[in-house]
């Protein structure tokens, strides 16, 4: 997937997104690591962009494929309104791009 996915960043989050139409609704994984926190934190990150993904999962903000998401930095200071104006920074790049060809943007 990283070879052939395309990578997008916002400020708090990064994403690698492969096209597959045979992904609907898209597939999603989560690459949380240590230093976002302990269990509680990252289990909590992780519910939340789950629910702000499945939400926009049905709409046509997120092309089918498979997406890989994962946290940059200070993620932890952000409420749940600020992670979804993050994934909507990502959804926007994703419909711009939502061709599957790679880039390193």
């Amino acid at each position: 997937m990283s070879a052939d996915g395309r990578r997008l960043r916002s400020e708090h989050l990064w994403c690698t997104f492969l096209a597959d139409s045979a992904a609907q609704p898209p597939r999603v994984g989560f690459a949380i690591g240590r230093t976002v926190g302990p269990a509680v934190a990252r289990n909590r990150l992780r519910r939340r962009l789950r629910a702000i993904i499945a939400a926009s999962a049905g709409s046509a903000d997120v092309p089918p494929g498979w997406l890989l998401v994962g946290p940059r930095r200070n993620i932890d200071e952000l409420s749940y309104d600020q992670l979804v104006t993050e994934w909507a920074t990502l959804a926007r790049q994703l419909r711009r791009t939502g061709d599957g060809e790679p880039t390193d943007s």
